[in-house]
C-alpha cells in the first residue's frame, strides 16, 4: 500500500504500483504523501468532468484516470483492506476554498458477495460523521 511505498523512501505523491498480499497481480494506485504518512487515495473529484453514474462492473474494477478524477474500484479496495487494518480520511473542499476532513480509525471494504459493505468506526474529525446511518 501507499504506506508502504513511503516507507520504501518514495515521499512524493504520484502513481504507483502495489500488489496487496491477497492479489495475485499489481495494482495500479495514487499515493498522497503527506505529514510522514503515505495514503491510498480511492476516490478523487474535482470538477465533475467525469460522470460516476456507472454501472456495476465499472466500480468493481474502476474508471477514470489516477491524476483527474477516479474511483480506483470495489474489488481493490476490497484487496487493500482485508489484509491489513486501514484507516479512513475524507479531504471535502467546496468551490470557495473550505475545507472540511472525516477520519476513520477503522475502514474496510467488504467482497463482492457481500455487495463490498462499508466497515467504518472511530470517527474523528469536523466534518460530520456522515458515513454511519
Amino acid at each position: 500500500d501507499c504506506h508502504e511505498v513511503y516507507e520504501s523512501g518514495r515521499h512524493v505523491s504520484g502513481a504507483y504500483e502495489i500488489r496487496p498480499e491477497t492479489a495475485n497481480h499489481v495494482i495500479s494506485v495514487y499515493c498522497h504523501m503527506e505529514d510522514g504518512v503515505g495514503w491510498t487515495v480511492f476516490q478523487r473529484r474535482v470538477d465533475g468532468t467525469l460522470g460516476f453514474n456507472r454501472r456495476w462492473l465499472e466500480y468493481k474494477y474502476g474508471f477514470g484516470s489516477l491524476y483527474g478524477e477516479f474511483w480506483l474500484g470495489n474489488d481493490p479496495l476490497h484487496l487493500l483492506t482485508s489484509q491489513l487494518k486501514y484507516k479512513l480520511r475524507v479531504d471535502l473542499w467546496d468551490w470557495e476554498g473550505n475545507s472540511t476532513r472525516a477520519e476513520y480509525g477503522s475502514f474496510g471494504v467488504e467482497s463482492e458477495a457481500k455487495k463490498y459493505a462499508l466497515r467504518v468506526k472511530n470517527y474523528l474529525g469536523d466534518a460530520g460523521e456522515f458515513l454511519l446511518p
